[in-house]
């Protein structure tokens, strides 16, 4: 059995693991950041909390805290028992089991959800998804994208709506970060190369970077894009 993305897209991420995930720096966590296809993550609470921008946007977001609740805790449940006829196919240094797994998940659900409402009347989290984001173009210096990209399982025409969606990112944002790159069955995703190729001969930065979060096997790097307009370094 694989761990189907339409799982994953609900599963959400804590500061820590972004934090992780992205590589961030404390001057990272200091600019305007557009967390994109966020889910139910906890990033966008624990950031406003400590006084910095971040916008959040998914799909998902047109719909009310209760509804919300009731398809997370299906997911989570479906997710977990995926996981757990897969354990070979993750590191558990982490967190050590899929019970401490779901109870990480629960929390920053909880946090998700407790902010939510709240979050969508300041306009902190917003309902959209790529390839059309409808944010102003360079309206943030950061975009971070987890869990979503290289998902081909979504897309007939993956090729063109990657190359889409990662330029639409770029538009919004200065500098886009994205992870991981592993497809829908844990392999790294064979767009990779063609992608930057297609953003290179576009006149676009690209940088596969390595990163300390890995919890699926071989999933420890990111892909850093830029124009090569911006200021990025």
């Amino acid at each position: 059995m694989e761990t189907r993305v339409e799982s994953i897209m609900l599963w959400g991420h804590s500061l820590d693991e972004y934090i992780q995930m992205f590589d961030l720096t404390e001057a990272d966590l200091s600019k305007s950041i557009l967390d994109c296809t966020a889910a139910a993550g906890s990033f966008n609470t624990e950031m406003t909390k400590k006084g910095h921008n971040v916008i959040s946007c998914d799909g998902m977001y047109d719909r009310s805290a209760d509804d919300l609740r009731s398809e997370l805790t299906q997911a989570h449940h479906k997710l977990l028992a995926e996981i757990k006829d897969n354990e070979h196919k993750f590191r558990w240094q982490r967190v050590q089991s899929p019970e401490a797994l779901a109870k990480a998940w629960e929390q920053s659900a909880d946090q998700f959800l407790a902010d939510y409402e709240a979050g969508r009347k300041e306009g902190r989290y917003v309902q959209a998804k790529p390839p059309q984001l409808g944010f102003k173009d360079h309206q943030f210096d950061l975009a971070l994208c987890s869990h979503f990209l290289f998902n081909k399982y979504f897309h007939k025409d993956i090729d063109q709506f990657l190359f889409d969606a990662v330029v639409e990112l770029c538009r919004v944002a200065h500098e886009v970060r994205i992870f991981p790159l592993l497809d829908v069955k844990g392999e790294i995703s064979k767009m990779i190369g063609p992608l930057m190729l297609h953003l290179q001969q576009n006149d676009y930065g690209v940088e596969i970077r390595e990163v300390k979060y890995e919890f699926q096997k071989g999933g420890n790097a990111m892909m850093r894009v830029w124009a090569n307009t911006c200021d990025v370094k």
